[in-house]
């Protein structure tokens, strides 16, 4: 029935009908004969339905026979284009997390073209990311073409922009990446309410879509297991390969670094734009402050550096409403403030603009009203880290020690104080 024109219909009511609990066991039936003899063997023994990894692990003598009556399955359901139901997605997924990378790669011609009809679902998903990964240069082309109109979609979906990350992410051939991917992602939306905003912006301040450009700009190791969730690492191996002749080769021969570098030259212009144009937005947002963040540490460039000053500034003049907080006093916008200072801790090229020596020169004379909250007393210890700016900094703030610690007598939070006044007597 599940691979039936028309029995596939009442499986995909059945599964979509009844819980997960209740459909596991029914499940045994796509991994073989077996599995589904004794599936309620293994259920009244462990109060669990096994999946097929843990099948394949208890049986490895059973591997290829199962994984060959799978693969038999899967292929009526491409015959029969049943890429859109779930059922069928999820025992895909589970067909390519446990098969090899050459099976991978043999399968994914048959199921490229029809991308966008597995990016319904986190198991669709998976498979197409698979494919993406194992698959040739041509079937990465046809992924593409498979998804044109639709990348933006998919990327601002909440499964889907997985798919386009690790698309974007082994695609060598980074002038079809910008040709399919990015000139959709830079052009403005269709519809009437999305068109008055910049059209990267609503990307930008999607957590999940966000991850794109932070993936292209972060260097850093430490960052980049940070910027991803355990189940996306799982997707985003840096380093996918397939056996030939006896012999395991990489299925993106580009340095991943050129082709970060090559990817952000048709980026880089357009997101110091909206960094530049949407600071505040961006900045009380965490992907949008993230993304700023990055931006400035990969090129330090002046008119972000004006346009993040000039927003202090008029944070600083502002009166505190019942609406809204200062950004020095907000939860996630002080925060990026402070990274964003911190950023030019190591110090570097002196010809590349530093934040923390112009935030210095701008407001040398207003820090304690920088400081008028715990959090904004953080900003400042990361200003006195800064070797370009620690002299003054600490140099003008020891002679207000003494408003400093009645400010922090008077605050609920004094952490901030704590580690301000910590900087300045150990300078």
């Amino acid at each position: 029935m599940a691979v039936h024109a028309t029995g596939s219909k009442v499986v995909e009511a059945l599964f979509q009908a009844f819980p997960n609990k209740a459909t596991n066991v029914l499940k045994q039936e796509f991994y073989g004969p077996h599995f589904a003899l004794f599936a309620q063997d293994v259920v009244n023994k462990d109060s669990k339905v096994p999946d097929l990894a843990c099948h394949l692990e208890t049986s490895p003598d059973k591997r290829d026979v199962a994984l060959n009556y799978i693969r038999a399955m899967l292929n009526k359901g491409i015959e029969k284009s049943l890429f859109g139901y779930t059922y069928y997605q999820d025992l895909f997924a589970e067909y390519v997390s446990n098969c090899t990378p050459n099976d991978v790669r043999d399968i994914a011609p048959s199921v490229v073209d029809h991308s966008v009809h597995l990016l319904s679902s986190k198991a669709g998903t998976r498979v197409v990311a698979a494919c993406a990964s194992y698959g040739s240069a041509k079937d990465r082309k046809r992924i593409m073409k498979s998804l044109k109109g639709f990348s933006r979609s998919a990327l601002l979906h909440r499964d889907a922009y997985l798919a386009i990350l690790r698309l974007v992410q082994v695609t060598d051939d980074t002038v079809s990446t910008h040709k399919n991917i990015f000139n959709e992602l830079l052009s403005a939306p269709d519809t009437e309410e999305e068109s008055s905003k910049a059209p990267l912006l609503e990307i930008a301040l999607n957590d999940r879509a966000c991850k794109l450009f932070l993936m292209l700009l972060i260097r850093n190791e430490f960052l980049w297991n940070k910027l991803f969730d355990p189940y996306e690492l799982s997707i985003m191996d840096p380093h996918p390969m397939v056996t030939e002749g006896g012999k395991e080769i990489p299925t993106s021969r580009k340095d991943p670094e050129i082709r970060k570098e090559e990817l952000m030259q048709h980026l880089r212009k357009p997101l110091i734009e909206i960094c530049t144009e949407n600071t505040k937005e961006l900045l009380f947002s965490l992907p949008g402050s993230a993304l700023v963040r990055e931006i400035y540490n990969s090129s330090h460039p002046e008119a972000l550096v004006d346009a993040i000053l000039d927003l202090c500034e008029s944070e600083l003049n502002r009166k505190v409403d019942e609406d809204s907080m200062l950004l020095f006093e907000d939860r996630i916008a002080h925060l990026a403030v402070k990274n964003l200072i911190l950023c030019d801790v190591e110090g570097g090229d002196p010809k590349k603009n530093s934040l923390a020596k112009e935030f210095l020169n701008r407001f040398q004379d207003r820090l304690v009203d920088v400081a008028k909250s715990n959090r904004g007393a953080f900003i400042l210890a990361a200003l006195c880290k800064v070797p370009d700016a620690r002299h003054d900094a600490v140099k003008y703030l020891k002679t207000k020690t003494a408003a400093l610690e009645k400010l922090s007598s008077k605050s609920k939070a004094s952490a901030g104080y704590e580690a301000l006044l910590k900087e300045i007597t150990e300078a």
